[in-house]
């Protein structure tokens, strides 16, 4: 078979859930014979056509692609569906002759790639990796804070005023050059001061000026035109249920399939608390308030509030700005960003995983490392993977915005015993960690299209 994947750049430079499935999986399709190739989006230009140029034979990048939001917002709704010569995919397509399409992000690729692959009869498979088609800043979670039920053209002016990158921070995002130096010492800086930042927007509330028609009616086309995107799509791959159960809600009209995703090399492992010291939470998600890191923090405060100050605090995963008084106390201890050579270390400074996201997660794979590594795991009723923790023990998921649910968990995984009771739960516990049977149900799905 001849499988073309449409990822949110070139998975091999960069990290995250999406882009290492999509590395992942591609590598046992070839493994197992398929002929496997790639598209994404590269550079950007708002004056020129897309030109889709090989990087190595089955490597392809769109350059001239539309700009690539992430989860920055949208500050010019015109600039993300502006118009391509169809003939130019059609010609390409022809070329390279998939017998099926996998798309993991539909940022950056214009319409008319999907509009010629239904011309030529090429089904579409699409995997939820976000909430990028009904919402614009991936999260579903409202300026205010609130969870938001999906796509509204005034509300998502609202949420994306101030927000987007202007046109000449697009074009640096996308280019080449910052490929090579996105992880330099001073991009790095620039992400602390970005942390710390956040910390202070976090307290702050901003006076948002109703929108204008113009821009009300811009957000409108902006929907309408990711609407004609996922109408070229023969079905679309939920992840996990409470994703598809989400896109469903928007969109009832298209096919579903829900398969969970899975990824290379996870193995069991047992997990053993150190006696006759504190607990260890752990939590990952970076100062993103989508991700929690308020909520873990006040579950923090609770459990010290009600007497049970026998704790340790560990943040991995994205890069934290302290504040003074979490500098004084020291049991909090920032790790920031890790790679796949200190996993193993990472997890042996973790007894519990708190993963307290106040956004729905359309899957999450650290729920099923933490799994994997005999570490219980706490984690909101919006998280994609809840059902890995429910069939352990459902008073693990807790609500979304409960900080005071999170601390009566983490009190009850205090206990000794019932902390062993959950770890043998865990070691009992079937998990879906077999990739090649996950490329075979990949399979099956592109057969059935």
């Amino acid at each position: 078979m001849r499988i073309l994947h449409v990822s949110l750049g070139d998975p091999a430079q960069h990290q995250g859930g999406l882009n290492r499935y999509c590395r992942e999986l591609m590598q046992g399709q070839a493994e197992n014979g398929h002929r496997v190739m790639l598209l994404y989006a590269g550079s950007t230009s708002f004056v020129q056509d897309p030109v889709i140029a090989a990087v190595t034979p089955n490597k392809y990048e769109l350059r001239n692609s539309l700009p690539v939001a992430i989860t920055y917002g949208i500050d010019n709704p015109s600039r993300y569906m502006r118009k391509s010569d169809i003939s130019i995919f059609q010609t390409w397509l022809q070329y390279v002759k998939p017998d099926v399409i996998h798309v993991h992000s539909i940022q950056g690729i214009y319409l008319e790639f999907f509009q010629a692959a239904r011309m030529q009869n090429i089904p579409i498979v699409f995997t939820t990796h976000d909430y990028y088609p009904i919402c614009f800043r991936c999260t579903l979670v409202k300026n205010t804070g609130e969870l938001c039920s999906g796509r509204n053209p005034e509300q998502c002016a609202k949420c994306n005023w101030n927000a987007g990158l202007s046109g000449a921070k697009q074009i640096l995002l996308q280019s080449h050059l910052y490929q090579y130096i996105k992880d330099s010492g001073f991009i790095s800086l620039l992400r602390k001061n970005a942390a710390s930042q956040a910390v202070q927007d976090s307290v702050s509330t901003d006076i948002i000026p109703e929108p204008s028609a113009e821009k009300i009616r811009a957000f409108a086309a902006l929907g309408e035109y990711y609407d004609r995107i996922l109408d070229c799509f023969t079905v679309i791959h939920a992840n996990s249920s409470c994703t598809g159960e989400v896109y469903q809600c928007f969109r009832p009209d298209l096919q579903y399939r829900t398969i969970p995703i899975t990824r290379v090399g996870l193995t069991r492992t047992t997990h053993r608390r150190r006696e006759n010291t504190p607990i260890r939470f752990g939590y990952m998600g970076g100062m993103s308030i989508h991700k929690g890191y308020d909520m873990f923090q006040k579950a923090l405060a609770l459990l010290d509030a009600s007497g049970h100050t026998d704790w340790e605090a560990w943040y991995y995963g994205g890069e934290y700005a302290s504040s003074k008084q979490d500098q004084r106390d020291k049991r909090r201890h920032y790790g920031g960003v890790f790679g796949p050579s200190q996993e193993a270390e990472i997890w042996q400074n973790i007894d519990v995983l708190l993963v307290p996201s106040i956004c729905r997660e359309t899957f999450g794979f650290v729920v099923l490392e933490a799994l994997c590594h005999g570490i219980p795991v706490i984690c909101s009723n919006l998280v994609g993977s809840q059902f890995l923790v429910k069939s352990i023990q459902e008073n693990l998921v807790v609500p979304h915005n409960q900080p005071a649910a999170y601390r009566d968990a983490m009190l009850w995984l205090m206990d000794s015993a019932n902390y062993n009771k959950i770890v043998c739960l865990i070691e009992e516990a079937k998990l879906p960690i077999d990739f090649s049977n996950h490329c075979k149900k990949m399979d099956f799905l592109y057969c059935s299209c």
